[in-house]
C-alpha cells in the first residue's frame, strides 16, 4: 500500500514557497499530533508517557502550546513556524501522520 504522508513529502511541503500552506500543513500536523497525545499530557504540556503516540519529550511542551495556539487562533507566530519547519522537526513525525491520513481516508 503506497504511504499518504512520507517523511519527504513533510520535508516538501514545509519548504513549499507559500507562508499560508506551510502554516496549514504544519498547523494540522500539529493538532494530530496533540491529539495523540494522553488527556493528561496535553492538560500539563508534556510527554508523560513513551508510547510513541504524541509528541516526543524534547517537543512535547513547545508541541501542546503551539498546537492549542493554532487551534485558537488559525495561525501561528513567525516564530512558531520558524520552528516547525526546521528539518526534520515535523517530518520525524511522519508515521503517526500518515496513520491519520489513512484513517481519514476509509
Amino acid at each position: 500500500m503506497t504511504k499518504i504522508v512520507t517523511r519527504q513529502s513533510l520535508e516538501e511541503m514545509v519548504s513549499n514557497p507559500s507562508r499560508e500552506y506551510r502554516e496549514m500543513v504544519i498547523g494540522r500536523a500539529l493538532l494530530v499530533l496533540l491529539e495523540n497525545q494522553t488527556a493528561d499530557e496535553q492538560r500539563d504540556a508534556e510527554t508523560k508517557y513513551h508510547n510513541k503516540k504524541g509528541f516526543t519529550s524534547g517537543d512535547g511542551k513547545g508541541g501542546v502550546l503551539t498546537a492549542k495556539y493554532f487551534r485558537r487562533h488559525g495561525k501561528l507566530l513567525d516564530w512558531q513556524l520558524e520552528k516547525w519547519e526546521r528539518p526534520g522537526r515535523i517530518s520525524k513525525y511522519h508515521r503517526q501522520l500518515n496513520e491519520r491520513a489513512e484513517a481519514n481516508r476509509k
